[in-house]
């Protein structure tokens, strides 16, 4: 069966088709109904079992298999990918999963060719290969192309080009992994880059996969001091006036922002130096600072300058997002396949019953698509008992902010509150 999220039923149908069709009878209710490689796609006001339009290369050799009677069919996985290892009336053999070639030198008879390498180590997309086809590797940034930067995990001792946006680098380095591929089985991916980890510790690669592993110091020179300089996070700690301080025995309970989980940041109250969550910061890490508070930041993706990752993604999917972190219409695709930011897929407007007019735009079906009801900064999120989520306004450092996602205490309707170093007015809450 094919994946809606990787292949696109036609957007229009033929008008003898839609004319032929009289009662609205389907001859489908999902894609599970349908033969082979057809889909369950709406035709005026019925479904019918239809071939799609725009699929994956894997996918579409399938289909013409399919249509002309092919013996020779490759195999294509769940995200619309060529199996590595296909096999023919002559033997099995590797190919390229992009794009189904045969790779010289492993067909065989057997039913398993050895068709171990590297896997890709970058957070997204491929890493640099030169043009001899030989992945590159690295341990600066200059020594990468303009649109790559140096990801620094230990791979034989350095690190791989990956394309950009840069993720945050924690302080440190990893310690240098050769490939083990004769002697890994599964490799295991707990992280893709260090932001994916806490502070204080670095995602590097263990010669099969990449984990969360506590740094050691990079040194540089003789007298073996770590020379780089602290993680500065964005944001802008709030103010208070020491002279207000009461208590000035307290002893500082951090020394920079490296020392912080999360999006908070080494700040001082007016006695001490402690982790807050900064007054004022870009949109995108309000909002992971709004999660973090309840221990749900990993469901936002920002960059080291603050802005929002162009792809995000939860525990089923992934999708792409525009400067405001709101979801780009027909980017959403299954959490095992990059989403296409450049080509979205074009989606049928929906037909509602109403105009609708959405402050966060509309929520999205498992497509992608637009649908008549109205989004909020609150979906997904879960709050903890007797709390409730509002979207409430922040501060940024540059530019209008978007309201965030925030949990509080059920609170009676006019009720002010303090969150984040100020006061909230909430509107439309009730409680007890």
């Amino acid at each position: 069966m094919l994946s809606s999220l990787a292949a696109d039923c036609p957007s229009s149908v033929e008008k003898s088709l839609v004319e032929k069709i009289t009662n609205c009878s389907s001859t489908c209710e999902s894609d599970d109904d349908c033969a082979g490689m057809k889909r369950c796609c709406r035709v005026g006001c019925s479904t019918q079992c239809l071939y799609p339009v725009r699929t994956t290369p894997c996918f579409h050799a399938a289909l013409t298999a399919e249509l002309y009677e092919i013996r020779k069919l490759r195999r294509c996985d769940r995200a619309g990918k060529f199996e590595p290892i296909q096999c023919d009336d002559d033997g099995c053999f590797c190919v390229d999963i992009d794009n189904g070639e045969e790779i010289a030198g492993t067909r065989t008879s057997e039913d398993a060719p050895n068709c171990k390498g590297v896997l890709n180590l970058c957070p997204r997309g491929e890493p640099f290969i030169s043009p001899v086809g030989v992945v590159e590797t690295c341990s600066a940034k200059d020594q990468c192309p303009s649109d790559f930067w140096c990801h620094q995990i230990g791979f034989s001792s350095s690190g791989l080009c990956c394309p950009l946006p840069s993720r945050t680098v924690h302080v440190g380095s990893c310690p240098s992994a050769t490939p083990l591929l004769d002697r890994a089985s599964v490799c295991r991916f707990d992280c893709r880059a260090d932001d994916d980890c806490s502070f204080g510790e670095k995602c590097c690669y263990d010669g099969c996969g990449m984990h969360c592993k506590e740094t050691s110091p990079s040194a540089s020179g003789g007298d073996g001091e770590d020379k780089k300089q602290p993680v500065v996070k964005p944001g802008v700690c709030p103010y208070f006036d020491e002279r207000q301080c009461t208590d000035k025995s307290q002893s500082n309970q951090c020394g920079s922002d490296e020392d912080c989980a999360g999006v908070q940041k080494c700040c001082s109250d007016g006695c001490a130096k402690k982790c807050l969550y900064p007054e004022s910061n870009s949109a995108c890490m309000q909002a992971k600072g709004a999660l973090q508070m309840i221990g749900q930041s990993s469901r936002i993706q920002c960059r080291p300058d603050g802005s929002f990752e162009e792809v995000q993604c939860d525990a089923d999917y992934c999708w792409c997002v525009n400067q405001f972190g709101v979801e780009v219409e027909g980017t959403r695709t299954s959490d095992d396949i990059a989403p296409n930011c450049r080509a979205p897929r074009k989606c049928p407007l929906p037909l509602c019953t109403h105009d609708v007019s959405c402050k966060f735009g509309m929520k999205k079906d498992s497509n992608g698509c637009d649908t008549c009801e109205c989004s909020s900064p609150c979906d997904g999120v879960v709050c903890p008992d007797t709390s409730v989520c509002v979207p409430a306004p922040v501060e940024c450092v540059a530019g209008p902010c978007p309201e965030v996602n925030v949990s509080i205490s059920i609170v009676r309707k006019g009720f002010s509150i303090k969150q984040n170093q100020r006061d909230i007015r909430i509107r439309a809450i009730s409680g007890p």
